[in-house]
């Protein structure tokens, strides 16, 4: 009977490792793409992106929008716990940067999260 519970313990640690895992690498693969994209988009808005690289942007732009997506539905549900109300980690962030006093610790997130996005957005505070 005691092996049973001890089985159970080992599996719900197995499932909790691995959950923290899957959250730092898809935050970690979205700040890369992240940061991939604005220099395409600053490229592109500089007129400076050749036929070759725009061929190599549309993957990268589809994969980025899955991998935003997949953060902000499970991922961004998980680590602020509520459901998203807008499409991107962006929006959502920028809704509680803009609440403080209804989000409450949410905002220590963003604090956190805001040095890593803004000096790579071609148009200013990305937050």
């Amino acid at each position: 009977m005691l092996d049973f519970f001890y089985n159970i313990l080992d599996f719900l640690s197995f499932l909790s490792i691995s959950i923290f895992v899957f959250i730092l690498i898809t935050l970690w693969f979205l700040w890369i793409l992240y940061v991939a994209m604005m220099n395409i988009e600053d490229a592109v808005s500089r007129d400076n992106l050749p036929w070759q690289a725009k061929i190599m942007a549309v993957p990268t732009s589809f994969i980025f929008d899955i991998v935003e997506f997949v953060a902000n539905v499970f991922v961004c549900t998980l680590i602020f716990l509520d459901r998203p109300k807008e499409i991107t980690v962006s929006a959502r962030l920028r809704r509680y940067a803009a609440d403080p006093d209804l989000y409450g610790w949410r905002l220590a997130i963003v604090q956190f999260v805001k040095p890593m996005l803004d000096p790579f957005d071609p148009k200013g505070p990305h937050i």
